[in-house]
């Protein structure tokens, strides 16, 4: 037998259409670089295990303030659970801006109402007349003021001297007049407030202006990215990503980091995108198992994909049986600073993402590793006499299939004991090119560093 050549098992998904059913990609999988310039390890993602319940209903906004994890539900608000009001606004997404001032409040909004939560509990409606009728996803509080976005690029500012976001100031206003589009979000990267805008986005910095806004623009920063829906935007430990719009097509999805623009998509992700319908999406972040990661999800087109900003690799992930991930929101756990709490989007169910469940909410989800298509380096035929798997020993088994025909049919090979010191499948059949699919299923961790082919090769 000739000696093993070995198959490539991580890939960013390398879909050559619009669709994810074909070529190679990770399934409910995170991957990691080994000591090796070359060597990697593939690993079972972790699960959503279940952490506690508000009732259910439409998602709306989950923050943590001052060790207090605040959930919306329809048009009410929960506090680590407990109703506090059921008098909100029952529309939209509510963003959160937490302010200091002589008394700390908690600003939260959707776009046509605004509220704060003292520290007393007490939740109060913002009434103020200079307050805008409407505003865009997001708020900002930034050295004593709170600021909001509207549609036509005004960015409003709470009563600077005031400190406090039920008071707003008429002259407290800056237009992001760079470009003329309408504004979509308003966010904080850093200390610079990031108006984004339909295809372009603008940095404002605190001037400490005495007369008008205390905002001016950040000269040589304008971004020439808009947003596609405010949905997309989240911080992730200090990075801010969304999925951006520069008017020439097909969206992207870009990094900010220390107010400088990177795109993080690459064209397979992008085609993936292309055919996205945004009508509703949601995003999220979270750190485990030391890795960062930025999940991005439209429940119109049943596709979670998820951005690791440890590996700067894309996967996608899938809720136990197929389709999207349905957790709408993320913010650090009030328990556990050290781990990230999830809302489900209709449910009211709030989940803990765990490196050491390979479970959600008690439910099996399936690992997939689909590889290239495999030919040796030569289209001739072959044989492949027996193929290893090169990782941990658990008690668990690898599922095994491989396609002949470039991803349109598959055969199911034997199942691979993951068990043995030698996990390993034999007598697979001649092919002149292949690609294979492993499956992990079992509620037990899984890492594979690589697939070994003994491969023969044929006479023609």
């Amino acid at each position: 037998m000739t000696d093993p050549q070995r198959l490539p098992l991580v890939t960013a998904p390398t879909n050559r259409y619009d669709s994810s059913t074909v070529d190679a990609k990770l399934v409910n999988c995170f991957a990691e670089q080994g000591q090796g310039r070359d060597e990697y390890y593939v690993y079972k993602r972790p699960g959503f295990a279940y952490r506690s319940s508000v009732p259910a209903g439409t998602a709306r906004g989950l923050y943590n303030w001052n060790n207090n994890l605040y959930s919306i539900i329809d048009g009410s608000i929960y506090k680590d659970g407990f109703l506090m009001s059921a008098a909100l606004n029952n529309a939209g997404v509510y963003t959160f801006a937490p302010c200091l001032g002589a008394t700390p409040k908690l600003f939260f909004k959707n776009t046509t109402n605004a509220y704060t939560i003292d520290g007393a509990g007490t939740v109060t409606a913002v009434t103020d007349l200079n307050y805008p009728a409407t505003a865009v996803p997001g708020s900002v509080y930034l050295n004593g003021t709170t600021y909001v976005f509207d549609a036509e690029a005004n960015i409003y500012g709470s009563d600077a001297a005031a400190n406090d976001p039920t008071s707003w100031d008429p002259l407290n206003l800056i237009v992001a007049q760079i470009e003329p589009t309408a504004g979509v979000m308003l966010a904080k990267q850093l200390v610079y407030i990031l108006a984004m805008k339909q295809f372009y986005t603008e940095a404002f910095y605190d001037a400490g202006n005495a007369v008008g806004s205390p905002l001016s623009p950040v000269q040589g920063s304008k971004m020439n990215y808009g947003c596609v829906d405010a949905r997309t935007v989240k911080d992730v430990g200090g990075d801010l990503m969304w999925v951006a719009n520069t008017g020439e097509g097909t969206p992207c999805v870009v990094l900010v980091a220390n107010l400088k623009l990177e795109v993080v998509s690459d064209p397979r992700i992008e085609r993936l995108l292309e055919a996205w319908d945004f009508t509703t999406v949601y995003s999220w972040g979270a750190r485990t198992a030391g890795h960062r990661f930025y999940g991005l999800t439209s429940t119109v087109s049943n596709q979670t994909l998820v951005f690791d900003l440890t590996s700067r690799l894309w996967y996608i992930w899938k809720a136990p049986g197929g389709g999207y991930l349905p957790y709408a929101f993320s913010a650090p756990d009030v328990d556990n600073l050290n781990k990230t709490v999830f809302l489900h989007a209709t449910s009211g169910r709030l989940f803990n993402l765990e490196t050491t469940t390979y479970r959600d909410d008690s439910s099996n989800f399936q690992c997939d590793i689909y590889t290239p298509n495999y030919d040796g380096g030569t289209r001739r035929d072959k044989t492949l006499g027996r193929l290893d798997i090169i990782g941990d020993q658990v008690a668990s088994t690898l599922s095994l299939e491989f396609s002949d025909d470039d991803y349109q049919t598959w055969t199911a090979g034997p199942a691979i004991d993951l068990s043995l010191g030698r996990p390993s499948a034999a007598d697979l059949g001649a092919f002149y090119k292949r690609a294979f699919h492993f499956s992990h299923l079992a509620n037990t961790p899984m890492r594979i560093r690589a697939a070994e082919l003994y491969v023969e090769p044929g006479v023609s």
